[in-house]
């Protein structure tokens, strides 16, 4: 088959060059899939900061609301209103963001149901 050593060394530099080829696309490849899950990973990042900046907003609609039934005064009151903006807001961009998933949408559905009872129940009437 290859009979000469000229022959031999030409299949043996064209193995290399193949095998050094195969593995540089591999290595290109593997990047890819690197870069496209740090993505993921900075996605999922700015949805758990979304979700925090809903419940941190939650949070303060909680505390107006007790301030301004401990002492009746009118910050308390624009605080209340700042962080029902907040929430709202947030969950606004965060329905966005997360629109393209059903199981994520479906429970936005959910807490906006809960949501609306709790301060239709509880916030409001106070």
């Amino acid at each position: 088959m290859l009979k000469t050593i000229s022959a031999k060394f030409s299949a043996s530099f064209a193995a290399v060059i193949g095998f050094t080829v195969l593995i540089g696309a591999l290595g290109v490849y593997n990047s890819q899939q690197i870069v496209n899950a740090n993505k993921k990973n900075d996605f999922t990042h700015t949805i758990i900061e979304q979700v925090l900046a809903i419940q941190e907003g939650l949070l303060a609609v909680e505390s107006a609301e007790r301030g301004y039934l401990l002492r009746g005064d009118q910050p308390s009151l624009n605080a209340y209103g700042e962080g029902k903006g907040v929430v709202e807001r947030v969950l606004k961009s965060t329905r966005e963001l997360t629109a393209h998933n059903p199981v994520v949408t479906e429970a936005f559905n959910r807490f906006d149901v809960h949501y609306a009872a709790w301060l239709n129940d509880v916030a409001e009437p106070l």
